[in-house]
């Protein structure tokens, strides 16, 4: 089996941050080679490449560094925000579009959520498995991520943050609420609300 990753796609904000932390001063090289092995060290210095896979664990100890420097209040706030952002940047880089989220017409909201976000996570993870179903009150749906031991706390944040801006964007002026919740070991369950 390969090692859980994540794609330098969305490896490479965290390396970006790091980097700037450590120009300006907010993060010592003491401080990493105090938390991180020789080998996620040479990862930091070496070039991210889009294509490639990077480790979630390295990952993880990366991000929370970040969130450790750069949170003003509670941390799974910034890392909601964070993934905000991020699923911005996607959108902004054309990335939806060449996911077909834009070509929804006849579509409902959550087919295109559906269709948006699980292509997306294939495209992030190596590992994960990613499903939908609508709520029986249609004001909603739910996602689960399976095969999810190896995916981080913080990055669960993270994913309630893209979500809920891939939802408020499709959902034609309206705006989504997300929460989540690991309900065991190897499953986390997100739920979409609209308001």
């Amino acid at each position: 089996m390969s090692v859980p990753s994540i794609k330098g796609t969305a490896y490479n904000s965290v390396h970006d941050d790091l980097h700037r932390m450590l120009d300006d001063g907010r993060l010592s090289e003491d401080e990493l080679e105090a938390r991180l092995s020789r080998e996620e060290r040479e990862l930091l210095e070496s070039k991210v490449l889009a294509t490639k896979w990077y480790p979630i664990e390295t990952y993880r100890k990366l991000l929370a560094l970040v969130a450790q420097k750069d949170a003003k209040g509670p941390v799974d706030e910034y890392l909601i925000e964070r993934g905000w952002r991020a699923a911005e940047r996607l959108q902004q880089a054309g990335i939806y579009r060449q996911l077909g989220a834009d070509e929804g017409a006849g579509k409902s909201w959550g087919a295109r959520v559906e269709n948006l976000v699980t292509k997306i996570s294939g495209l992030l993870y190596n590992f994960t498995r990613w499903s939908f179903e609508a709520r029986a009150d249609r004001q909603g749906f739910e996602i689960s991520v399976d095969d999810a031991r190896d995916f981080p706390e913080y990055l669960r944040f993270v994913g309630e943050g893209m979500i809920e801006y891939m939802s408020s964007q499709l959902s034609e002026g309206r705006r989504a609420r997300v929460s989540s919740e690991r309900v065991g070991p190897d499953r986390i369950v997100y739920v979409v609300q609209i308001e």
